[in-house]
């Protein structure tokens, strides 16, 4: 698998997957709804997932790279 996410879209998605799953998980005053809750936890695992393994499958579709490592 290459890695194909830059660390500053690394470290943006880190932040994004956290904050999404401290919404989803902890702060029930901010989304009440049960559904949206879900979708948030949802949202913050994937995006932490991409983020540790530095690859993100939609990027390799049309062949965006982000990474510095391997533009040549």
């Amino acid at each position: 698998m290459v890695k194909n996410i830059g660390k500053l879209d690394m470290v943006l998605r880190l932040g994004i997957g956290l904050v999404a799953l401290y919404i989803g998980l902890i702060d029930k005053q901010l989304v009440t709804d049960e559904l949206s809750s879900y979708i948030l936890i949802g949202i913050g695992v994937i995006a932490l997932v991409t983020a540790v393994t530095r690859f993100c499958p939609l990027y390799s579709i049309p062949g965006i790279n982000t990474s510095s490592e391997d533009k040549s």
